[in-house]
């Protein structure tokens, strides 16, 4: 865990994020109740086996459907497309790297210089959700960028406990194991974009 200096106009970025969550609730994804009208029923039933597979590892259902998102850019089916955090379900032929109709104004105009850019949503995790400890298994490291938080949020990289403060970003190594919990009164809400860790040194060195 690292804050890296990333330049954006926070009060601009949160301002785009709260039009998000208001504008485009349809838009928004909730990891343990997906909304049965954006899937068939075969990619239902894929999908309740992943959230059975989450619950196995650690999870709880009233845990994962504290967890909520927004896509900004990713691999999708078109702009449209509400994909993660089922995306695994979505054939991989169809699938390509695109932004969203989410993207826009100052969200756009930061994730757009990131380099090697994989991925970029807005995690919201509702008072009381509590991600399990897990590592992930990919070539990304990530950028957090709080929007909103509060005193009871944490997150706990490699047994580190850390208070990532809103309007600053970080640079996370999520391959280490790492947990965060919400156990605050108020949401705590996240910008987070995935970037090919090849570039880590370039966004050390700051954008």
């Amino acid at each position: 865990m690292k804050e890296i200096d990333l330049k954006f106009n926070f009060n601009k970025l949160k301002d785009y994020v709260l039009e998000v969550q208001t504008v485009y609730k349809n838009q928004m994804w909730t990891v343990g109740n997906p909304d049965h009208s954006l899937y068939t029923e075969q990619e239902i039933l894929k999908i309740n086996q992943e959230i059975e597979a989450l619950c196995q590892e650690g999870h709880t259902l009233e845990g994962l459907k504290k967890i909520h998102g927004w896509v900004l850019y990713g691999p999708l089916i078109n702009s449209t497309d509400i994909s993660p955090p089922y995306n695994s379900i979505r054939p991989r032929d169809k699938l390509s790297l695109q932004y969203t109709q989410l993207s826009y104004g100052e969200g756009k105009n930061l994730i757009s210089k990131i380099p090697g850019l994989k991925r970029a949503l807005l995690a919201k995790f509702d008072p009381g959700a509590v991600l399990p400890l897990h590592s992930d298994n990919d070539n990304e490291a990530k950028i957090h960028i709080p929007i909103t938080s509060n005193d009871c949020c944490e997150f706990i990289l490699d047994d580190i406990s850390y208070k990532l403060l809103p309007g600053k970003a970080y640079y996370v190594d999520t391959t280490i194991p790492h947990t965060v919990f919400n156990y605050g009164d108020t949401e705590r809400t996240h910008l987070v974009i995935h970037f090919d860790k090849q570039y880590t040194e370039q966004v050390l060195e700051g954008i």
